[in-house]
């Protein structure tokens, strides 16, 4: 019964997910991605400006999800104007919750970061029976992301902060049970309700279309019959694979590598630690924190002169109850395990012996003292056993050496030879590529690969240099490792259609527009005879409507059946379905819900209460926005009009 209330709540979760994590978008190698200031700013949160490429990047990247999420997506909603304003919202909100952020205070410690990662179960699933995380894995993972390691968790630091900012807010909502009740009571009730269609093809032989009127249709409808610049392109890719490829290996060049990077091929060194917490967070009050590191200095004395006492101490004294009852064992971890703490790492490894002892640790969450229990060295496995491996790693190292200096090598003929790519292509051995139908200003249509819509790729292919003058580009990056020059081989400037181009769906769209008018002035007429005689009109069967039970009635008609005044009944009105038609509409009753039983009343009230806290956490965004001297220069775009459905 209450599903569709439950799924109300699962898509709340998920704005407010929407509202406090971070996209995570990333551009290009460095060197060749650049987005310089003087690029038009199209919003600007607390000084900080958000320019058109950062706007156009985001979008692409936001369109590349929705279509590895939904192959089948339609290319034209990508590109829709709702779309790519949504994309410009998240990029604005983004900035407000790390303005936010950074105005408080707000400082996400190594501890929360290490927390947040053992937790996440795709990093938990990286690890090894012994609870070791694979470095090699988490940053394999990390890079078909696009992302580093000191990437992504920076971006784990941002998206917390961004979680204390709305978090506070979220549990603010509160609802007493009888204002839930009356709430809850009319959102679950139904109406019983019949309803007559007037279709526009009924009354399409009616409309007379004139050539003035399709003329002047046209005309107030321009706008829309605007088509973007379009090329055709032909372009080389230089990729990081390519240069592998051409690297040449000699079996003393591996095992001289192999000499060399011994210490990195194996397992690396481990170290088992045990640990003591006295609790004192930076913003306690001064004279508490003062105590708690006397009470550490004290500790750390008494282990000083029996360190074999270490566990027995840790036990009795040590506040990370995660770790105290096992004498503050750690377990064995590698320097880069991120699930230890940073302080707690760089003094394990920084010990020399077994049994020593850390001085005391002034870390953001308190005093530790950490004792060195145990050692294990790196292990190098056997030359040919790694051999693949080492091949290449070898080839993906030279191909980075060289891949900045070939790019720019590229650059170099493109600038020299601008009126043609050959010489790049036969220098380099890469194929010639092409690819038709790219757009400027728009998501890229399927056709296109995706690296090509790439925002400094589009504006570079779209100067009037190399549109018009079918001149070379500059090297641009599109993806990480991935450098494109491209040029037109054909291209078509922005235009109109012209009337005698879209004369056929202009019409039909007109002829619809004009027959759905017909159908809701007949509709108005046919009320005032269904309010003096309702069994003159044909109605369908009575059928019974909620918000979780519409069944195959028209959207429009079950939200007109729920807004109609009940006082006087049956209730008669016209319903617009816009180019569907109109519908003259009769409710016949009002059936009140069916009493829940008290677990599911007592859960009808909570998601209500969460109703009251998203409204809570919206107004406190607003207010952020309004803090943050939030300015968004683009129009927020109307719906697509059935304009641009029939002129596909």
């Amino acid at each position: 019964m209450f599903d569709l209330f439950r799924n109300h709540t699962k898509i709340l979760m998920g704005l407010l997910v929407l509202l406090i994590v971070p996209s995570f978008v990333f551009f290009g190698i460095e060197g060749y991605t650049q987005f310089n200031d003087k690029q038009k700013a199209v919003a600007v949160v607390d000084g900080h400006k958000i320019n058109q490429l950062e706007w156009d990047e985001a979008n692409r990247q936001a369109a590349m999800r929705l279509r590895a999420q939904n192959p089948d997506v339609d290319p034209a909603l990508l590109d829709s104007p709702e779309i790519k304003y949504a994309t410009l919202e998240q990029l604005v909100r983004e900035q407000v919750l790390a303005a936010a952020a950074r105005n408080a205070h707000l400082i996400v410690g190594n501890a929360q970061v290490a927390t947040y990662l053992s937790q996440d179960p795709t990093i938990a699933s990286l690890r090894g029976a012994d609870g070791k995380l694979n470095m090699e894995a988490y940053a394999q993972m990390l890079a078909r992301q696009n992302m580093t390691p000191e990437m992504f968790e920076a971006g784990v630091r941002q998206q917390l902060s961004a979680q204390q900012v709305m978090l506070g807010v979220v549990g603010s909502g509160f609802a007493v049970p009888a204002q839930a009740d009356v709430t809850l009571n009319a959102f679950r009730q139904a109406r019983n309700i019949q309803y007559v269609l007037l279709k526009p093809e009924e009354y399409a032989a009616k409309v007379d279309v004139k050539p003035t009127d399709l003329e002047a249709y046209y005309k107030k409808n321009e706008a829309m019959f605007k088509r973007p610049e379009s090329a055709d392109i032909e372009y080389v890719e230089l990729t990081l694979d390519a240069l592998k490829a051409s690297v040449t290996v000699s079996e003393a060049d591996l095992k001289t590598y192999y000499e060399s990077n011994k210490a990195s091929l194996g397992e690396a060194e481990q170290r088992r630690a045990s640990h003591i917490l006295i609790e004192a967070p930076k913003d306690m009050p001064a004279d508490e924190r003062a105590k708690a590191r006397a009470k550490a200095d004290a500790i750390h004395a008494e282990l000083l002169k029996n360190p074999a006492s270490f566990g027995d101490v840790a036990k009795r004294e040590s506040q990370d109850a995660a770790s105290a009852e096992q004498g503050g064992d750690l377990g064995f971890f590698s320097a880069q395990n991120a699930a230890v703490v940073d302080d707690i790492s760089k003094a394990a490894f920084a010990l020399k012996n077994k049994g020593d002892i850390s001085a005391v640790i002034d870390a953001d969450f308190g005093f530790d003292i950490v004792q060195l229990t145990d050692i294990k060295p790196s292990e190098a496995p056997a030359f040919e056993t790694v051999r693949a491996k080492l091949e290449d790693q070898y080839r993906t190292e030279q191909a980075q050496k060289t891949f900045t200096s070939t790019a720019d090598e590229m650059g170099k003929l493109a600038f020299e030879q601008r009126d043609s790519l050959k010489p790049i292509a036969d220098a380099f051995k890469l194929p010639i590529k092409t690819a038709a139908g790219l757009v400027h200003d728009r998501v890229q249509p399927p056709q296109v690969p995706q690296a090509l819509g790439n925002a400094e790729l589009i504006s570079a292919i779209f100067a009037d240099d190399v549109a018009r003058n079918k001149g070379n580009t500059q090297p641009v990056a599109v993806a990480p490792s991935t450098v494109v020059v491209a040029r037109v081989s054909k291209y078509v400037a922005a235009h109109t259609e012209s009337l005698a181009d879209v004369q056929e769906p202009l019409k039909k769209l007109y002829v619809t527009e004009q027959s759905a008018k017909l159908a809701q002035e007949a509709a108005k007429v046919q009320l005032e005879a269904a309010r003096k005689s309702p069994q003159s009109l044909a109605w369908l069967p009575a059928v019974d409507v909620a918000r979780d039970k519409a069944g195959e009635v028209p959207t429009p008609i079950v939200e007109a059946a729920l807004r109609a005044s009940t006082r006087q009944l049956p209730a008669f009105s016209v319903v617009d379905l816009g180019p569907q038609g109109s519908a003259i509409l009769r409710v016949n009753k009002v059936t009140a819900p069916e009493v829940l039983p008290a677990e599911a009343q007592k859960q009808a009230e909570q998601q209500y209460a969460m109703g009251w806290s998203r409204a809570e956490m919206d107004a406190y965004y607003n207010m952020l926005k309004d803090r943050f001297k939030v300015k968004i220069h683009e129009a927020d775009p109307k719906k697509q009009t059935a304009l641009t459905n029939a002129n596909k």
